[in-house]
């Protein structure tokens, strides 16, 4: 009986040391991960070195350690791990929309996933969100979402050349946009038969094509 009540009590007791250990936890690894960053005098640098520490780890825990005290930094130090990690649920929690915006921007393009430049906070994290993943995964149709006519014209453009397919030039809006689509896919693919199809909106188009291969013949 007396063996059963010392099993009993070494039950408990590392039972006890669990539940200490498991609610310590983030205060435990903090003390390891971040014991070299007490050498500098500097503050600054000093906090600057538990972020960077909590990014290495990608421990989102450790951007709430106590030691981190700027919020501005904690949604900075978040923003880090969840584009390490490619995970948007993380900018979900980010307080701060100077990180949250770009977040939800950086991990679309880790995705390549434009549904997310759709959560950006701010119209140039968005034009700029749906640029690159579309440029990364040759689909024009985030080109079209770009709200900067210009900026979705030059988007569908680089995709043609990129895949070098003047079908694509065909999906441009205004007719101008898709002359100089062609002419610039013409002279990325040294074809000047392309600058036909420039023709085909308009003769100065055209021309204009045929005139940049006779410069190069010069």
């Amino acid at each position: 009986m007396r063996k059963l009540k010392n099993w009993v009590k070494a039950l408990l007791f590392w039972v006890i040391v669990f539940i200490l250990l498991f609610s310590f936890r983030e205060q435990i690894t903090g003390l390891f991960v971040f014991d070299n960053c007490q050498g500098d005098e500097d503050p600054g640098m000093v906090l600057q070195c538990y972020v960077d520490k909590a990014i290495e780890a990608k421990d989102i825990e450790l951007c709430h350690d106590e030691r981190i005290t700027n919020d501005k930094t904690v949604s900075y130090c978040e923003q880090e791990i969840a584009i390490l990690n490619k995970d948007a649920s993380i900018c979900e929690n980010i307080e701060h929309e100077v990180w949250k915006s770009p977040c939800f921007r950086k991990v679309a393009i880790e995705l390549n996933d434009y549904e997310l430049c759709f959560k950006t906070i701010y119209s140039e994290d968005r034009l700029n969100c749906f640029f690159d993943v579309a440029v990364a995964t040759n689909n024009t149709k985030p080109c079209f979402f770009i709200e900067n006519s210009q900026r979705a014209a030059f988007c569908v453009e680089k995709i043609a050349i990129q895949t070098q397919n003047v079908e694509i030039c065909k999906l441009e809006i205004k007719p101008h946009h898709k002359a100089k689509c062609f002419m610039n896919l013409a002279i990325a693919m040294n074809d000047p038969n392309i600058c036909e199809k420039c023709t085909e909106i308009a003769e100065v188009f055209g021309e204009y094509c045929r005139n940049s291969f006779s410069d190069e013949e010069q």
